[in-house]
């Protein structure tokens, strides 16, 4: 009835939701990173991007959730320090340049762990000490 078309209506959005988010990771991650080091252009990496899924999806399925995972303990942690700081860890948080510098680190890992990913694919192995060859050549 009514209630079994609901929760469909549900699964598909959170489907959705998913496959959206897949996407983006997808794109800021992998496809940036490739297009960076092959100097090629965005849909010529996609398409590598994709060969790379297509051949490798167990590694790409483990980066997904342990990216999620990464997000996960990082809100509990930052909730965690508004507990037990009364919340001042939180107005910190909120003004930009010291919510900024405190978490650089996080941002810095999360876009250096995608490069170190890549790295481990044979075509990629030289990704993290990479020089972008200039368009002459």
């Amino acid at each position: 009835g009514l209630f079994s078309l609901g929760f469909i209506y549900m699964f598909l959005f959170v489907l959705f939701i998913l496959i959206s988010l897949g996407i983006l990771i997808l794109l800021t991650d992998f496809v940036v990173p490739v297009q960076y080091h092959q100097n090629i252009s965005a849909f010529s990496a996609l398409r590598e991007v994709i060969d790379y899924v297509i051949q490798h999806p167990g590694a790409f399925i483990l980066y997904f959730f342990l990216r999620l995972l990464f997000y996960m303990v990082l809100q509990v942690l930052f909730v965690l320090s508004a507990l037990f700081t009364c919340c001042l860890s939180a107005c910190l948080f909120a003004i930009p340049v010291i919510g900024q510098a405190l978490l650089q680190p996080y941002y810095l890992f999360i876009r250096l762990f995608p490069v170190h990913f890549l790295s481990q694919f044979d075509a990629f192995s030289d990704l993290v000490t990479h020089e972008v060859r200039s368009a002459e050549e």
